[in-house]
């Protein structure tokens, strides 16, 4: 399948990367992260949460860093799986994650980030249309929620990455970085249950 048209720009550092991010929003242009693009791609070519401009992290260097005490978000899963330096935890989660191709071209921080996602949400717009919309998807719809009808103040789709868990266990902390500056939090905390928000990161 087609993916719609999008800009795809290409920072060469954190910094351009949070600079591009920040003339978007003020601008109100919608935007994604890619990393390696093994969820958000099929995404795309299912036309599904499409935005006007994709920011890739793939020319940014220095942050594919693999040891025991951190972990760069585009560190490969295939590279995690086969480290001897990270926990036994992680390299065994990352091991387990899809097929090898995947984990080839999969990111830690991708798996982290990724979206929520239900049976209704994870189909073409058409389908969506032809059955009824998504409370997530098509969210000015104010349409209900498909799993647990009959109210559109909750969505319950959800997280569907495989490291998480284990790295909860460990008590990890992510060093998020945006426009409004850097923090750091326990990645148990760095979860929401609502399945809209998903995480407490912002643009």
């Amino acid at each position: 399948m087609l993916m719609p048209p999008f800009e795809l720009h290409l920072p060469n550092t954190v910094e351009e990367a949070c600079g591009i991010a920040a003339d978007l929003l003020n601008s109100g242009e919608e935007f994604d992260w890619i990393a390696g693009g093994t969820d958000l791609i099929p995404n795309y070519k299912w036309h599904i949460n499409t935005k006007p401009h994709v920011i890739s992290l793939t020319k940014i260097a220095g942050i594919d860093t693999i040891s025991m005490t951190e972990i760069g978000c585009m560190a490969r899963l295939s590279n995690i799986a086969e480290s001897d330096s990270v926990h036994p935890l992680v390299a065994e989660a990352a091991s387990k994650v899809a097929s090898s191709l995947i984990r080839r071209n999969a990111t830690l921080g991708g798996n982290l980030c990724l979206d929520t996602r239900c049976f209704w949400f994870n189909q073409t717009e058409e389908w969506r249309s032809s059955i009824d919309w998504c409370h997530k998807c098509d969210c000015g719809t104010g349409s209900d929620c498909r799993v647990i009808p009959n109210q559109n103040t909750l969505c319950v789709a959800t997280y569907q990455g495989d490291i998480a868990p284990n790295l909860m266990v460990l008590n990890a902390t992510v060093h998020l970085i945006g426009p409004k500056g850097a923090r750091s939090v326990l990645l148990h905390d760095f979860y929401q249950l609502d399945g809209m928000t998903r995480n407490i990161l912002e643009p």
